[in-house]
């Protein structure tokens, strides 16, 4: 649900709009604005379900970096943001690839 409000709210007119959007989401999807809100209803769902929804957040972020052959460097992402860890999410990302070869 949350890639369709993204697809729906985003500015498909403009190129740089376009731009600007492809580099808030990454062009799979999965990048800071989904984070965000992706992080924001798994700690609600916490509070009000007494229950965490996972929303594969993890997996996303790493599956758009493989899907560009490359993970950004550490210094260039703040991943403890979104409650992750980088070299966790390195070790997923080099996992992901070498299978995926």
């Amino acid at each position: 649900m949350l890639h369709a409000y993204f697809a729906i709210y985003t500015c498909a007119t403009s190129p740089a709009c376009k731009e600007s959007c492809d580099t808030l989401l990454h062009r799979h999807g999965h990048g800071n604005a989904w984070q965000d809100a992706a992080l924001v209803i798994e700690n609600a769902t916490e509070v009000k379900f007494e229950e965490r929804i996972d929303m594969g957040r993890e997996i996303g972020l790493v599956s758009d970096w493989v899907a560009q052959g490359r993970m950004p460097a550490e210094n260039d992402i703040d991943v403890t943001q979104w409650g992750f860890k980088y070299d966790e999410l390195k070790a997923h990302f080099e996992s992901s690839r070498a299978s995926s070869i």
